[in-house]
């Protein structure tokens, strides 16, 4: 057996170019309020890699000085409490995903760890598969938050795909 190494993996996605995600501070809450390792054990049994980047630690494009934050709390409560005023206003978005069981499943999670901070609500939208592929084409406004995946064997063109808007 020959074992392929590829880069990438599955990643929450904000659309920046719409509220609430367009302000850097309510993407640092989420990615603080949210543990890679939790979400492990929920969705995949500890059997997942959690990434730490874009590219693995393996890969000779890895910067994990550019990983994004994670399982910070209390930081995760600093961020929504200035967010929404100490929870007098409301933070709230649409997460949007496919209609599987684990998306389905992975969104609850979330729904229920970012509903734990005061004033955050997450509206999950599940659609059909090819719905949910039209609504969050690049391009689209239609979406603020989505569960993503990308499986890099060459990070060109796929890499610029992503982070070009």
């Amino acid at each position: 057996m020959v074992e392929l190494h590829l880069d990438g993996g599955a990643m929450l996605q904000f659309d920046t170019r719409v509220a609430p995600f367009d302000n850097r501070d309510a993407r640092l809450a989420v990615a603080h309020a949210l543990s890679a390792a939790e979400i492990n054990d929920q969705i995949y049994e500890g059997e997942g890699k959690p990434a730490r980047g874009v590219f693995s630690a393996l890969s000779p494009m890895a910067n994990l000085q550019l990983a994004a934050p994670d399982n910070d709390p209390r930081k995760a409560a600093e961020l929504f409490d200035k967010l929404t005023a100490n929870g007098t206003k409301k933070f709230e978005f649409a997460y949007s995903v496919p209609a599987s069981p684990l998306s389905e499943k992975l969104a609850g999670i979330l729904q229920a760890k970012l509903g734990a901070y005061r004033g955050v609500t997450v509206h999950v939208r599940v659609m059909p598969i090819l719905e949910f592929v039209r609504q969050v084409a690049p391009g689209q406004t239609t979406w603020q938050s989505t569960v993503g995946q990308s499986v890099l064997d060459d990070p060109e063109p796929i890499l610029y795909k992503l982070l070009h808007s």
